[in-house]
């Protein structure tokens, strides 16, 4: 028999670590804890990097393994209104209501939380469980909510899903305000081409803060085709129409020249302007 002192076993290394913080930051965050963002749960644990924790949290989400984590969260000041939530009130399946036309018109992440706060409020009715809650959201809008976001959405009515992909650097109005104008241009048949877009944004944010958060302190065509992605099923298309180029090329000053000739022999044969005898066309160009 071997009686010689066994060797301790070896400390866990830096990245072990760091490994183990990540997966109970991405349990918390499937629980729906801070606000469901990888990021703040990451620094409240002491994750360096959030990309980590990420990365559990889309490899467990959507399993069996990420739907047991989620259910293991702790229960919230109001255990009676949770237990009442997780059981339905009546055996008729509940039914979320189309999205208001005033909705549609708003940015796809608009529209993606006014969608999930309707499954939260069948939730907070008692109407149904938080998994239901997701699947009628996943049926009925064909958008895809996890049930941590769910749970968050519950515990804090009113909150503020953080957005996907980067972050908004803009106020939602001015974005909002620039895709009203571009429809308004569009629907009098005006041509909108990208550099005049772009103009008229840096133009209106000169002197504010918030080029300066962008990397050559202006707008550019990142943020163009972003917000075209974001609003296309408002604007229609983020390609200009060939009638909306060859009206542009048409617009020289010879041929609006013809039209300005045009309305002056209407004036005059309908009695409202005479002809000036002294007016003279080539006169008046080489002055």
């Amino acid at each position: 028999m071997d009686l010689r002192k066994r060797p301790a076993p070896a400390a866990p290394s830096e990245h072990e670590k760091q490994g183990a913080l990540a997966k109970r930051a991405a349990i918390e965050v499937l629980q729906g804890k801070h606000n469901g963002r990888a990021r703040d749960a990451a620094e409240a644990i002491g994750v360096r990097r959030h990309s980590l924790v990420t990365y559990y949290v889309k490899l467990w989400r959507g399993t069996e393994l990420g739907e047991a984590l989620a259910e293991e969260a702790p229960a919230v000041a109001t255990p009676i209104a949770e237990t009442r939530a997780e059981v339905p009130s009546s055996s008729v399946s509940p039914v979320l209501p189309p999205v208001p036309k005033e909705v549609e018109k708003k940015s796809k992440q608009e529209i993606r939380r006014w969608m999930i706060a309707q499954g939260a409020r069948l939730v907070e009715a008692g109407e149904c469980s938080y998994r239901i809650a997701v699947e009628l959201v996943r049926s009925s809008y064909g958008i895809d909510v996890s049930l941590g976001t769910m749970h968050a959405c519950v515990r804090s009515p009113g909150l503020e899903l953080a957005p996907r992909g980067r972050p908004q650097v803009l106020p939602q109005e001015f974005t909002d305000r620039m895709v009203q104008w571009i429809c308004a241009k569009r629907a009098l048949k005006f041509p909108v081409f990208r550099d005049e877009v772009l103009a008229v944004a840096n133009r209106i944010l000169i002197g504010t803060t918030y080029l300066q958060k962008f990397k050559h302190h202006m707008l550019d065509v990142s943020w163009y085709y972003r917000m075209l992605k974001n609003y296309e099923h408002i604007i229609g298309t983020a390609n200009q129409r060939p009638l909306e180029i060859d009206r542009a090329r048409w617009a020289t000053a010879e041929n609006i020249k013809g039209w300005y000739d045009m309305l002056a022999q209407i004036l005059v044969d309908a009695n409202i302007a005479r002809r000036n005898p002294d007016y003279d066309p080539s006169a008046s160009l080489t002055s």
